[in-house]
């Protein structure tokens, strides 16, 4: 029994330290005490919370031993943390009770399961296995509370180190401290030691410096340095040996006395010597001894430059001494004393002050040397030394007059009156320029630029004076700058109705030739050189740096963009640059390799092309083969590139004639400057040139026989004879239309040709009357004798009038008797003669014809050169009379005169006949004719010559040779033959007057004139296609029988009468055309990097930035392969908000980047054709915001709705950002001059 109860409590005491020892796994649970799980029901012990046992991770990291200033903070909170500990370990002490009782208790209950009754059970097995694993974890409690217990006692031991090392640490800081505190008072005192004795050395150094800076001192350009008197520095060297004050050579303050000439004016002694009479001294050395001794009262310091002399650098002892006075007070001379280094502007300022001149005032200098010429000194930044002033020089001083002029230039002002040159006060700008001759181009050009506000505020506020750029290899010495600076400030003084810009034109043609002299030109060409040449005077950038422009590349365009603009602007920098360039981006792609070149390029104006139509407008003379038609005026529509037979046929369908019946010729100047085959293009027709569509006959069409064209002029003999070219002979003259027909060979004879005109003509030509050929004969009977020199004078000439058969009777014998005799237009006048002894001699003088037709067709144009007239008729007399020997002489005739201008009613005599002879835009063509027949066309056109006369004489006397001499032998006998001839010739005159036809028919060339061997004396002409005949009219026979108002008169077709509507394109559709795609042109490819070649790539340009003043120049001329004309289109631009926000690739929006809204400011208006024209301008007051129309020197009032015409040229516009709106009402008085009163219209061509 005992050992069964031992064993009892043995398994009982195991089971207890099992507990005590170990703790639960994992996963498993412990039965609360006082359940059922054991069948013993409640049980009366309770159960005490099992704490959990925490470990602070930071105990076991090493402890930071350095020594730390907050020290005593750490040991306080490691205290705590012991503390917290002993905490930790009583709770764990705890625990272990509390276990030691609920193992007691489960002891107890064990010894009362013991004492009851054993029963088979199955928790026995279940039991153990619950037993065993309480002791498995009561086990593992004890291991980590001894685990504990040491870290425990190590944690002690490492907190008592841990204190006794801080403590030493503190000792050692304080330690440190009263070190570093001695320490700190030892460097102390060596540092205010050191600084005592660098100020000691600094003395001495200030002093050896000095000494240097005397002794060895450079001389450098520029620089100054001063004089002082010998004795003085003498002296001082003495002092400065002893250094005691009150030694006798102490120098006392600085003396010059001796170096002054006289005290009143302090000039210099001439012929000091350096080192005898005065010593140099630097500035440095100067400052430091006018700072230690002084100076005399009222003594000036002499202060010298050191200038560069061609062969060394010295000391300039004696300046330069100047007179100085003002332009409008000569006798008040100054005298002043200036460096040869000084520059110009040094003496304008001294000047200004010294004639208290205000400085806002606009002066200009002018050198006069002692010979009395003036030279401008224009560069201020120029030195006295590089404009050659010298001593006596007398330099003026000019400033500019209220009204914007010079006093010294004496411009040309138009006022309207004497007595208003000082009382008038108009609104500044409202002035016109006077045109100096076909200089209307300019003007317009400088009131479109006058009117750009940042630019002439630029000019008015005399900014440009600092910025004139005199060095710029690239500009014009400033001088187009200031010449443009007078005009403006002549224009804005409001005291002037109109400026003349002589000066400026002048000044204009030294630097562009191409504008020298008074022709017409375009106002863009003057006006993209004037904004270069402004631009290079004005160029702030000195020298140019090279740049090297990169390809994109692939680069961002912004990237490139900002790059290009730094890039232009390095090179250029303006006020043109700041206000009128913009940035455009160009794109090239090669058609072979697609390779992409993308460049930024800046521009100053856009010139965007107009729409070009394929169809053109002409305005013809139908001419009809019934002779009592009048010529009828069309207006037919054919293709710009079209042929002469599409003329035709537009024609034919007007007409009804079949065009094969139609020829079309140019006239000009009453002859045919060219007749066109059907195959020839229309390019070489001129919206200007008189176009003539005459009609053929069909029947000589369908004959067999070949047909001749025979082109027919209307000529006019003068009255008088023409003795200023070198002979006695009458000149003929152009006039009326020529005519065109078609007629068979057979046809073309003298007699035959008479019918056919007479019959062509009968509209305006009357056939004579026999009762008054008549009254002619009796008068000419009565009046025979009075006009016999008269009637001998017309019959030498072989332009006179002659019957178709002239009989002479040579009735006496005796000497030659010489009869000079006109060209028959019938047939060769025959003399029978039978008398013995005579001999028949006919002396026909050669000619010498100096005439030359050019006709010179280059790209589509024809040139016109206006050839003198030469009328040479030869005559062929035989003449057999007994004992004389009669000599026919034919006489050349040459002949002067003047063009001639129909009046209104004749068709194609307007205006354009004038301009035909005008020079074309391209320099490689002739003109049409020459400046002096269009001076010349108050007159007909004439057929004289003065070298062709001289010649022909020449050729008479060469060909005479030895008759010439005979005739003058026989001089003397001839005059009492003549006298008993006078019956016998008044006699003949009869018979001639009955036969006299109203004209005769003469071969010439294709200018009217008559060429030598044309006149070969027969009935047939020479038979070539087309054949040029004059018709000859004598003047009374012209006046009598011809109807000049009726010859003029046409009738105009329906077509004539319905107004021509003119294209009208918007200016955004210019600019969409300007930034649209385009191929290169095969006389300007591209050479692609990739394929190594030229190549004929595409190119596109699209705008970038914009500027604040934009110039867009509508492109109106054109010129073509095929043709060249003016656009007449209306371009419709918007007067306000012009958005080009669509158009720009950078966009804008944003704070740092500028609205794309612009308004119009300025227009530029061309009216006229390609070769002749006149400029005017609109332009927008910047002062009172009112529109003003300038046509040279006459200005008006104009209103929006006026601006948009088919006669814009230029636009100016003005981003909307950068406008200044008006303030100022405008004057009462602005536009008195009864000149500006008129409406603006249509212009006189210049």
């Amino acid at each position: 029994m005992s050992s069964r109860v031992s064993s009892s409590r043995s398994s009982v005491r195991s089971f207890s330290s099992s507990s005590l020892g170990s703790y639960p796994r994992a996963g498993a649970t412990i039965p609360r005490t006082g359940t059922s799980y054991f069948g013993f029901g409640d049980a009366p012990a309770q159960s005490l919370p099992v704490r959990a046992v925490t470990v602070d991770r930071n105990l076991l990291t090493p402890m930071q031993l350095d020594l730390d200033p907050d020290l005593h903070a750490v040991r306080l909170q490691e205290k705590e943390q012991i503390k917290t500990l002993n905490n930790q370990f009583a709770s764990y002490i705890d625990k272990v009770r509390h276990l030691e009782q609920q193992n007691k208790l489960l002891e107890t209950k064990w010894k009362l399961l013991n004492g009851e009754t054993r029963k088979d059970s199955r928790l026995e097995p279940m039991m153990k296995n619950y037993i065993s694993t309480l002791q498995a974890q009561l086990d593992t409690l004890n291991r980590d509370k001894d685990r504990l217990d040491a870290e425990l006692h190590s944690t002690h031991q490492l907190v008592e180190d841990n204190q006794n090392r801080y403590e030493d640490e503190i000792n050692r800081r304080n330690a440190a401290e009263n070190d570093f505190v001695n320490v700190k008072k030892d460097v102390d005192v060596g540092y205010l030691g050191r600084a005592a004795l660098e100020d000691k050395v600094a003395g001495i150094l200030q002093d050896l410096n000095f000494f240097k800076a005397f002794y060895e001192e450079e001389l450098r350009v520029g620089e100054s340095w001063y004089l002082v008197d010998c004795r003085w520095f003498e002296l001082w060297k003495e002092y400065v040996k002893t250094g005691d004050q009150n030694s006798p050579s102490f120098p006392g303050q600085i003396d010059n006395t001796e170096l002054f000439e006289n005290l009143e004016t302090y000039r210099l002694k001439e012929r000091l010597v350096e080192n005898e009479d005065f010593v140099l001294v630097p500035a440095e050395a100067w400052r430091k001894l006018l700072s230690w001794y002084g100076m005399v009262p009222e003594q000036p310091a002499l202060e010298r430059k050191v200038i560069d002399l061609p062969s060394t650098v010295k000391v300039e002892i004696y300046p330069v001494e100047i007179f100085l006075c003002l332009h409008s007070n000569m006798e008040e001379v100054v005298t002043e004393q200036f460096s040869r280094t000084d520059t110009i502007y040094t003496i304008q300022k001294v000047m200004q002050k010294q004639f208290e001149v205000e400085e806002d005032a606009e002066p200009r200098l002018w050198m006069k040397s002692s010979d009395t010429s003036c030279e401008r000194l224009r560069n201020t930044q120029m030195t006295v030394l590089d404009t050659c002033l010298a001593t006596g020089m007398t330099v003026i001083m000019e400033l500019r007059n209220a009204d914007g002029t010079w006093p010294s230039s004496r411009p040309q002002i138009m006022r309207n009156s004497v007595e208003e040159q000082d009382t008038y006060r108009g609104q500044p700008g409202v002035c016109g320029l006077t045109n100096l001759g076909n200089t209307c181009f300019m003007n317009s050009a400088l009131q479109c630029l006058s009117n750009t506000p940042p630019l002439t505020e630029y000019f008015l506020k005399n900014l440009f004076l600092g910025e004139l750029n005199f060095t710029n290899p690239l500009g014009m010495k400033g001088e187009i700058a200031e010449a443009y600076a007078d005009v403006i400030k002549q224009m804005w003084s409001g005291r002037h109705y109109s400026v003349v810009p002589r000066i400026f034109k002048t000044k204009v043609g030294h630097f562009a030739s191409q504008f020298l002299g008074y022709q017409q030109h375009d106002s863009q060409e003057l006006l993209s050189f004037l904004l270069d040449g402004l631009h290079e005077d004005l160029n702030r950038v000195k020298n140019k740096e090279y740049i090297e422009l990169r390809d994109a590349d692939g680069r961002p365009d912004q990237e490139v963009a900002e790059e290009a603009w730094r890039n232009h602007r390095r090179r250029n920098d303006s006020v043109i640059v700041d206000t009128f360039h913009g940035l455009f981006k160009s794109t090239l792609v090669c058609p072979e390799c697609q390779k992409v070149s993308v460049t930024f390029d800046p521009f100053c104006y856009l010139s965007v092309p107009l729409p070009i139509s394929k169809e053109r407008v002409m305005e013809v003379f139908f001419v009809s083969l019934d002779p009592l038609s009048k010529p009828v005026q069309h207006r037919v529509v054919v293709p710009k590139a079209g042929k002469v037979i599409d003329l035709c046929t537009a024609l034919s369908q007007a007409t009804n004639i079949p065009a094969s019946q139609m020829v079309v010729a140019d006239v000009f100047n009453h002859r045919f400057y060219k007749i066109y085959q059907v195959d020839e293009s229309l390019s070489c027709i001129l919206d200007r040139d008189d176009i003539f569509v005459y009609e053929l006959s069909s029947s000589c069409v369908d004959e067999e026989e070949e047909e001749v064209l025979l082109a027919v002029y209307m000529r006019e003999r003068s009255h008088y004879r023409d003795y200023g070219s070198g002979g006695s002979n009458y000149s003929t003259s152009l006039f009326g239309h020529p005519l065109l027909m078609a007629l068979p060979q057979s046809q073309c004879t003298r007699d035959a040709l008479y019918q056919v005109f007479l019959q062509r003509l009968a509209r305006y030509v009357r056939q004579p009357d026999p009762a008054e050929e008549v009254e002619e004969e009796e008068e000419e009977e009565e009046n025979g004798e009075d006009n016999d020199e008269e009637e001998e004078l017309y019959r030498n000439q072989p332009n006179g009038v002659s019957g178709d058969d002239i009989e002479e009777d040579s009735e006496t014998a005796g000497p030659s008797n010489r009869v000079e005799q006109p060209q028959e237009n019938t047939h060769d006048v025959t003399e029978d003669s039978e008398e013995a002894g005579t001999s028949n001699r006919v002396e026909q003088p050669q000619e010498n014809t100096h005439d030359v037709t050019e006709d010179s067709e280059e790209a589509g144009t024809s040139n016109r050169v206006e050839q003198p007239q030469e009328n040479t008729h030869d005559v062929t007399e035989d003449s057999e009379e007994a004992g004389t020997s009669n000599t026919v002489e034919q006489s050349q005739e040459n002949t002067h005169g003047d063009e001639q201008n129909n009046a209104q009613s004749e068709p194609g005599s307007n205006g354009a006949e004038e301009e035909k002879t005008e020079e074309e835009e391209s320099s490689s063509e002739q003109d049409r004719g020459s400046s002096t027949e269009e001076g010349q066309s108050a007159g007909g056109s004439t057929d004289t010559n003065s070298q062709d006369a001289a010649d022909g004489e020449q050729g008479a006397a060469e060909a005479s040779g030895k008759e010439e001499e005979e005739d003058e032998e026989e001089k003397d006998d001839a005059e009492p033959i003549a006298q008993v001839n006078k019956k016998a010739v008044n006699r003949r005159r009869c018979a001639e007057k009955k036969q006299k036809p109203l004209f005769i028919i003469q071969a010439v060339n294709s200018n009217g004139t008559t060429e030598r061997g044309m006149a070969d004396g027969g009935n047939t002409l020479s038979l070539s296609s087309p054949l040029y005949v004059a018709i000859d009219w004598d003047p009374d026979m012209k006046k009598k029988y011809y109807n000049e108002s009726e010859a003029e008169r046409y009738d105009k077709d329906q077509s004539m009468k319905v107004p021509q509507q003119h294209t009208t394109v918007q200016l955004q559709e210019c600019i969409e055309l300007f930034t649209t795609v385009e191929t290169l042109e095969e006389e300007n490819p591209w050479y692609c990097p990739t394929c190594k070649k030229h190549q004929l790539a595409t190119k596109k340009l699209d705008l970038w930035s914009l500027p604040e003043v934009l110039i867009i120049h509508l492109k109106r001329f054109s010129y073509t392969k095929y043709s060249r004309e003016k656009l007449d289109s209306i371009v419709e631009f918007p007067l306000r908000c012009l958005d080009f926000s669509g158009c720009l690739l950078r966009k804008t929006g944003t704070d740092s980047e500028p609205p794309s809204r612009y308004d119009l400011i300025a227009v530029s208006n061309h009216y006229g054709g390609l070769r002749d024209g006149h400029y005017t301008s609109y332009a927008q007051n910047k002062d009172n915001g009112r529109w003003y129309y300038f046509d040279d020197s006459k200005v008006t009032c104009a209103k929006e709705e006026q601006i948009v015409t088919n006669a814009a040229y230029l636009l100016f516009y003005q981003r909307q950002d950068k406008i200044r709106y008006p303030t100022l009402p405008p004057p009462d008085n602005h536009i008195a001059s009864s000149n500006h009163d008129s409406v603006p219209g249509p212009m006189d061509i210049d």
